[in-house]
């Protein structure tokens, strides 16, 4: 009898062992280096001429990104906002290290206001991009008859 209780507690305890160690082994680390957001600082000036802007790429897991700009820009004291706002897909492969983003949807601030106005939705259009991420660095070369790169930091 002794032996069928100790039996019975040992199959509990390896029951119970099993259930918690078989629990949620889904980890939301994304599998994508792409994910998150990117930054990009530029700013100048000119005597009395001032300008300073920030680019944003945001790359969620489900495969939307927006990319945004907004800067400011002053002379004599007198200071002026902008921006634009860019939305949609993207698809990128790691092995060739290509990005392609589809924008469906434009915004842009009106200066005199300040306000964000969105653009009505026309006709979607592509933009391929080679990516190279060195720790907290994303460096996009744009495709293109004018290829050019620029260098963004993990925000």
């Amino acid at each position: 009898m002794k032996k069928f209780q100790l039996m019975t507690i040992l199959g509990l305890f390896v029951c119970v062992f099993t259930f918690i160690a078989c629990g949620d082994d889904k980890d939301d680390t994304p599998t994508n280096a792409l994910v998150g957001s990117w930054a990009i600082e530029r700013s100048g000036e000119n005597g009395q001429f001032y300008w300073r802007e920030v680019e944003t790429f945001t790359f969620e897991n489900n495969g939307k990104f927006t990319h945004l700009y907004e800067g400011e820009e002053g002379h004599q004291g007198e200071l002026r906002k902008h921006g634009e706002k860019y939305e949609g897909t993207y698809t990128y492969d790691q092995n060739t290290k290509v990005l392609v983003l589809t924008v469906t949807g434009r915004s842009y601030m009106e200066p005199e206001t300040g306000k964000w106005v969105t653009e009505p939705s026309s006709e979607a259009w592509t933009q391929k991009y080679q990516v190279a991420i060195n720790g907290n660095e994303l460096t996009l070369t744009e495709d293109g008859e004018f290829e050019h790169s620029n260098v963004y930091k993990k925000k």
